[in-house]
This record gives structure tokens, C-alpha cells and sequence, in this order.
């Protein structure tokens, strides 16, 4: 995975725990990076696992 986005996506996990003290604005724009960070993550994943699943696939 990307080394940037699973960093980022480390980051914003550790604001999690001042969640409550954020401001309602604050707390939204925190949950839309953690979820555009959190699809690249899946998306990477993904790519990756059919990068994986073509090489175990029979070569005829």
C-alpha cells in the first residue's frame, strides 16, 4: 500500500480519540478524510489482489 495514504490514514486515526471535543464541522470534515483515505486504502488493496491473483494463475 501507499506509504502516503496509509500514513495519512494513521494520522486521522489518531485525532479519533478528540472526536467529542471537535466541532460538528470539525467532526465532518475529519469523517470525509478518514473515508477518502479509507477507499484508497480498499482500492489499493484491491489492485493488489489481483496483481496476486494473476500470478497464481496457470500460464498456458
Amino acid at each position: 500500500m501507499s506509504d502516503k495514504v496509509e500514513k495519512a490514514f494513521i494520522s486521522l486515526l489518531m485525532e479519533l480519540p478528540f472526536y467529542f471535543t471537535l466541532s460538528v464541522r470539525e467532526r465532518h470534515s475529519l469523517l470525509s478524510r478518514l473515508t477518502k483515505h479509507y477507499q484508497a486504502l480498499i482500492q489499493e488493496f484491491a489492485k493488489e489482489q489481483d496483481l496476486y491473483k494473476d500470478l497464481l494463475k496457470p500460464k498456458y
